[in-house]
């Protein structure tokens, strides 16, 4: 089995497990190879499907085995954008640990910050203004 082959076009294994907090999956599939950076069919990658459903374990998984957490989806959105609009706070906090930029902008000029902001995510705004 290709542990990058998608799956009815538009994910792979990796991305469905990284949605559901799938650890032991997630695990055998980097073990086995699979790309953590490949993007689906709109750019999206296992990172920000981490993120955005805020799957921790995995998330941090990804993170500890070198996942690219800059990486910007067809509308320009990151995994702390993600993480901002869907109001993961523990997932922002991990990725700002991790070093993920703060000031990234998405395809329409906004930032994690204004996302965070426009959501009524006051948490996530506290944690992207602290230096």
């Amino acid at each position: 089995m290709d542990p990058d082959e998608m799956i009815a076009g538009t994910d792979t294994p990796l991305m469905q497990a990284s949605c559901t907090d799938s650890i032991k999956v997630t695990t055998l599939l980097i073990e086995a190879g699979a790309n953590q950076d490949l993007r689906d069919d709109v750019g999206r990658t296992a990172l920000m499907g981490a993120a955005m459903f805020g799957c921790l374990r995995v998330l941090q998984c990804l993170l500890d085995s070198g996942a690219q957490m800059d990486l910007q989806d067809s509308q320009g959105f990151s995994a702390m954008m993600f993480a901002a609009l869907y109001n993961q706070a523990f997932a922002a906090s991990l990725l700002l640990d991790a070093g993920a930029q703060r000031d990234l902008r998405d395809n329409g000029g906004r930032t994690a910050l204004q996302w965070a902001a426009e959501a009524g995510n006051d948490a996530i705004e506290q944690l992207l203004l602290e230096p």
